[in-house]
């Protein structure tokens, strides 16, 4: 019954063994070593949950009663019995198993690796044992290793430790989940996947359940990593609790638990009488029924023994050639090839196999070690010496790849450096044998000892670099970075390794420096100088200068950019701030230029065009200009530029009453009274006496501003000012950069002030306030040419006050001049405000109507001729009577060529006396 049956807990031989007999002493070991006191307390107490993989053999599974059987919950078991609280386990899907943790149903979970992924919700104990993972594969898959699987998909278990590894160190293969192990293994055996990763004792355990071990072979290992408990994170008392419990359970507890689940063998007992009474019968009945057929086959049978005597005899001899070939392979090697066992009984170690080279080196005879391994294990050298005993011991345990170097005393006397590596395999008897072989690597081990000289230094120059040193993979992951990292940009070294360079650049130039980074990769030629911005881990955009160079890496065989990385946000805030302090210059400059170089005339396309470049180069939603009233108490928004797609409010600031804004009205006596700048950082913050104000500013859309004082002959006359409608982060010196506009903007109404005392001096007529002839021919002048570049048509008029010489006879020169003032009014309020009336001498005056057709120039004269008529009376009360003749002419009358003020005026003038010949009181407008 050896080797071949399933147990009642539905699990199989493993490895040669089976396992029912170490789960019966494990069941009475368990069941006895607890006395009903200890448990009635322990059922007073809160249970520990501890949860776990239902399909994890042989450390934890669910049996055939769906009972928790394992390595681990005997573990836990003892380590409840620690902590003085009983044990519940919830074994579940390996995935399911870490949310019960996280999720606090339950309290601990039993054994698994630490993780980045899992530390972020997950507390790790002390280490509970070691485990070595491996990948299995088909024995007669020709597949040397991982590198040679192509598309073919691996096995791993879904949440599992195996498939974050192999999704960070091979993201390149294929992986296909399965809920747990066991499903896992079935599918393998069933050709649905021909390579799995499984931890090497659950992978041979498995593989015994469901068929022929030998069918599969360990592939490669792939690392050896402590189990640890996982608490949720924050529990430190609990962590505290289960590394001061697992410190208690002795070496000599966890042997006798690892004995029994990995290195135990179980027989089946049958009752001898019943084998001997079905044996009797058989035999009786097989020597009755087959005497005849045993006679007719003898002589048969004798010349088969015959014929396969000689077989063997062949055979012997081609294995003993053989042999002969390996001694001789095994003796040439650089090497000592050799097998250590060690006996399940604690007995003494052995080589029971060891190369002839062992006589050369350590003058040790391959005879004496087969005997005793202990005159070649004391050579070692004693600070060595222990940690190859650890190592050995934790290969026993798990069955894992044994490797190591250390330095072993020669035949001469000298210790040299020996580099070793096997693999271990149990024996039926229970004992472990390891195969492998070790070889001298004193000349390697010194450049490595020189090697690591030099990386030291290389290293303590560049922790201790002002710049970051970093080294990034063609995928763009930063391999390598310098703690320096974490002084300019805070992260931890631990944080940045493994992830994307690009996710720690300002996203605006994240395509410039991809695009470097594939230069320097492609081309494989250094650059230098790259900046670029760079996020704090504070959120705080930083400014760096890095130069590069292509590497190539030995131990991954890829090329990899390495940069040098220099802080350069002093500088370039310092080059910031002198090209704007360049550009507001520029911009005054340009700013007094413009109002220094236009003439005479209306103003608001100056103020215009100064709160346009303003509003731009600050970056504001609008700029504008408001004015006072003389007593302060109206305001009124004169001039206002906005930004693309931002609504206008100049109509709605139209006479605004300044009473019910009180605290507006605070702001402007201020301006008005200190020239104090008034400014709102943010709208939402105004004080609750400014409710009005704040409401106002929410219907425009305003959320900060900036009012500055504009005088003029030193009396603050309004204000300009700058608004956003988002919140925005003003410069320290915005205030001064305003009022040096402000000033600028105060100079040219000053100045336009005065230019308008000057022109109305020297333009005017003084008797009826009507622009003078000197003012009439300029605006004629220019009319010619609107007309002669762009085809504006105009009209002129001169009008003649009838019989004047008469009125000054008869009323005296005042009443004359009383009726030249009311003329002048009439005409005024008869045209439009683009229409020009001037005094053009004596009682004759002009008028000139531009982009005017006939017809309108016409009518307005008309209404003059009308006016004037009704007035009937001078400045004495005493009755007049008044007419006009007028004289009309339109520019596009005259040929192009003859055009000229001259030749308007004498056409009109001729027209003028013609209506004086015609009886007066008219106006004649064509020849």
């Amino acid at each position: 019954m050896h080797g071949s049956q399933r147990h009642a807990d539905g699990t199989g031989p493993g490895d040669g063994r089976c396992w029912s007999g170490v789960l019966l002493a494990l069941l009475l070991s368990t069941g006895a070593s607890a006395e009903p006191n200890s448990e009635q307390q322990a059922e007073s107490r809160a249970p520990l949950i501890v949860a776990q993989d239902h399909a994890w053999p042989p450390f934890a599974y669910l049996d055939g009663n769906d009972q928790p059987r394992g390595l681990l919950i005997d573990l836990w078991r003892i380590l409840g019995e620690e902590l003085d609280r009983p044990v519940e386990f919830r074994l579940v899907d390996w995935p399911q198993s870490i949310e019960l943790v996280r999720d606090g149903v339950a309290d601990v979970h039993g054994g698994l690796f630490f993780s980045s992924e899992r530390d972020a919700f997950l507390d790790f104990s002390d280490e509970l044992l070691p485990l070595s993972t491996a990948a299995f594969t088909a024995s007669d898959l020709p597949i040397p290793d991982l590198d040679a699987l192509g598309n073919r998909a691996i096995g791993v278990v879904a949440g599992s430790f195996e498939k974050t590894f192999m999704q960070s160190e091979r993201p390149d293969l294929a992986l296909k989940t399965y809920p747990n192990n066991d499903a896992m293994v079935e599918a393998a055996v069933a050709n649905e996947v021909e390579v799995f990763i499984a931890d090497y004792p659950v992978g041979m355990f498995l593989l015994a359940r469901h068929t022929d071990p030998a069918a599969f072979r360990p592939l490669e290992v792939l690392y050896t990593k402590p189990l640890r408990v996982g608490v949720k994170a924050g529990d430190e008392a609990l962590t505290s609790g289960f590394n001061r419990a697992i410190a208690g359970v002795s070496d000599e507890t966890l042997r006798q638990i690892e004995q029994r689940w990995l290195r135990g063998e179980t027989r089946e007992v049958v009752p001898v009488r019943l084998i001997l009474t079905i044996l009797g019968v058989s035999l009786l009945g097989i020597l009755l029924a087959g005497a005849s057929f045993l006679l007719l086959q003898r002589r048969w049978l004798r010349q088969q023994v015959i014929a396969r005597t000689e077989e063997l005899r062949h055979a012997n001899e081609q294995i003993e050639a053989t042999l002969r070939f390996l001694r001789q392979v095994t003796d040439n090697v650089p090497g000592i090839i050799f097998s250590f066992r060690r006996p399940a009984d604690g007995g003494q170690d052995s080589f029971t196999y060891i190369s002839d080279r062992v006589t050369a080196w350590f003058d040790l005879t391959p005879a004496q070690l087969h005997q005793d391994a202990a005159p070649l294990i004391q050579r070692i050298e004693p600070t060595d010496a222990g940690t190859v005993a650890r190592n050995i011991d934790q290969s026993a345990r798990t069955l894992a790849l044994w490797r190591g170097q250390f330095r072993i005393r020669f035949r001469d006397g000298q210790y040299r450096w020996i580099n070793a590596q096997s693999m271990p395999a149990t024996q039926d008897d229970g004992g472990i044998v390891w195969y492998g072989y070790f070889a001298e690597v004193q000349d390697y081990k010194e450049m490595e000892i020189a090697l690591l000289a030099r990386e030291r230094q290389f290293r303590l120059i560049v922790e201790n670099a002002n710049d970051i040193i970093y080294t990034v993979n063609a995928k763009g992951l930063l391999t390598y970075v310098s703690p320096n990292w974490t002084a300019m940009l805070g992260h931890a070294v631990s944080e940045v390794r493994g992830q994307p360079l690009k996710s720690f650049i300002y996203i605006e130039d994240q395509t410039q420096f991809q695009r470097f980074l594939h230069e320097v990769l492609s081309t494989g030629e250094r650059k230098r100088e790259i900046e670029f911005r760079v996020r704090h881990k504070s959120g705080e955009i930083r400014w760096h200068m890095s130069n590069a160079a292509p590497i190539y890496d030995d131990e991954t065989g890829e090329t990899l950019y390495l940069g040098i990385g220099r802080d350069i946000t002093a500088r370039r805030i310092a080059e910031q701030e002198q090209r704007y302090q360049f550009r507001f210059q520029r911009l005054v400059a340009d700013l007094s230029a413009h109002l220094v170089s236009y003439g005479f005339g209306n103003i608001d396309p100056q103020i215009n065009y100064i709160l346009r470049r303003i509003g731009e180069f600050f970056g504001v939603d609008r700029a504008y200009l408001f004015r006072f009233s003389p007593d302060q108490k109206i305001m009124t928004n004169t001039h206002e530029w906005c930004a693309p797609e931002i609504p206008s409010v100049i109509e709605d600031m139209q006479d605004v009453s300044l009473a019910e804004f009180r605290w507006w009205w605070r702001k402007i006596a201020g301006m008005v009274d200190n020239e104090e700048v008034a400014f709102v950082r943010d709208v939402e913050a105004l004080p609750e006496e400014a409710a009005i104000e704040r409401e106002v500013l929410r219907r425009q859309q305003v959320r900060s501003m900036f009012g500055v004082p504009v005088k003029i002959n030193q009396q603050v006359i309004g204000f300009f000012g700058v608004d956003s409608v988002t919140a925005r982060d003003w410069r320290e010196d915005q205030t001064d950069l305003l009022l040096v506009i402000a000033n600028l903007m105060s100079g040219a109404l000053e100045k336009n002030r005065l230019e308008q005392e000057v022109m109305s001096m020297s333009i005017t007529d003084a008797l009826t306030g009507l622009p003078n002839r000197r003012y009439l021919e300029t605006r004629l002048t220019e009319s010619i040419k609107n007309y002669s570049r762009h085809g504006q048509d105009f009209a002129t008029a001169i009008l003649d006050l009838d019989h004047f010489k008469r009125i000054n006879d008869t009323y005296g020169h005042g009443t004359g001049d009383h009726a030249l003032r009311r003329f002048a009014a009439i005409a005024r309020s008869c045209v439009r405000g683009i229409d020009v009336v001037a005094r053009y001498g004596g009682e004759e005056f002009v008028i000139v109507f531009p982009d005017t057709p006939l017809t309108d120039a016409r009518q307005s004269v008309e209404r003059v001729l009308e006016r004037t008529r009704t007035l009937t009376e001078h400045d004495d009360g005493l009755p007049m009577t008044l007419t006009v003749s007028a004289g009309l002419v339109m520019a596009s009358e005259l040929k192009e060529e003859t055009l000229s003020l001259q030749a308007l005026t004498a056409v009109a003038d001729a027209r003028l006396f013609r209506a004086k010949n015609l009886g007066r009181d008219r106006m004649v407008w064509d020849d």
